[in-house]
């Protein structure tokens, strides 16, 4: 099982394949394209493409995010 890693700076990416809470996304994150989902579970709306997010760390290659 992956364990999650949490970033202690701010990191920032542009959503390229809405996050749906359930289903996870894309983001385009320091010039690479990533898997994503909601850092937590407690969002019930997507973020649509082109919205900015923070990056907030990792479980294996998928990044976790937090809506600005």
């Amino acid at each position: 099982m992956n364990e999650s890693t949490f970033f202690s700076n701010d990191c920032f990416a542009e959503v390229t394949v809405e996050i749906d809470p359930d289903r996870g996304g894309r983001i385009s994150y320091e010039a690479s394209d990533w898997p994503a989902q909601y850092a937590d579970s407690g969002h019930c709306n997507a973020l649509p493409c082109g919205s900015q997010v923070e990056v907030v760390g990792r479980v294996g290659i998928t990044l976790l995010v937090k809506p600005l």
